[in-house]
């Protein structure tokens, strides 16, 4: 615990008194749909409000989703997939397709890219996921969707629209399906007043 001074403690309550303070921080939301067997390709609208900075797909197995022992909820597969798009109220991201081949090991653009999007690229960080266990089992595909499209400490304008998230097969979704889970993170204001009432413009986002 940390002990303000005095003197200190009375000026942060009068300047509360007049304004509140005010945070800013990162809010994420989940969504997930069915890919039902024999499909090639999806369009699916995962946000229907605030558009998102930065959007993060992964997909798994159905069953491995819905309590299958024999399986894990956390071998999220690319499932032969050719292409991934975000479409933002008009605007695609990334602005260039994919063309996916993972059967022949054309996924470095999407590899790079979750590196990039992340703000790892040209940094000592890491999260340790090297090329082949991304092709097999660690298959994040990140999406940022900012105006500097990097994953930036500026807080973005809030920008209403639909977001949606389309994907392409080179093949047809094996049987039994498969289960695309999205993690969408907004920017968002906390703010505490005197009373220590906490207000956020969530409903915004």
């Amino acid at each position: 615990m940390i002990e303000v001074q005095p003197s200190l403690n009375m000026s942060i309550y009068k300047t509360l008194e007049s304004k509140p303070a005010t945070y800013a921080v990162r809010k994420t939301e989940l969504k997930s749909t069915f890919l039902s067997p024999g499909r090639t390709e999806i369009e699916y609208n995962a946000f229907s409000s605030t558009i998102p900075r930065r959007i993060t797909v992964a997909l798994v197995a159905n069953g491995a989703s819905n309590g299958d022992i024999s399986l894990s909820p956390f071998n999220f597969k690319p499932f032969n997939l050719r292409d991934i798009s975000v479409n933002t109220g008009g605007h695609i991201y990334p602005m260039v397709s994919y063309k996916l081949k993972f059967d022949e090991d054309i996924f470095v653009s999407a590899y790079v890219d979750m590196y990039e999007a992340l703000g790892m690229a040209n940094s000592d960080r890491s999260f340790d996921i090297s090329m082949a266990q991304f092709k097999s089992g660690w298959s994040f595909f990140v999406i940022p969707l900012t105006s500097t499209l990097d994953d930036s400490c500026g807080f973005e304008l809030l920008r209403s629209g639909t977001t949606s998230v389309r994907l392409e097969f080179n093949y047809p979704i094996p049987a039994g399906g498969v289960e695309m889970i999205i993690m969408g993170e907004f920017d968002q204001l906390l703010m505490i007043d005197y009373n220590r009432h906490i207000v956020s413009d969530s409903t915004l986002g």
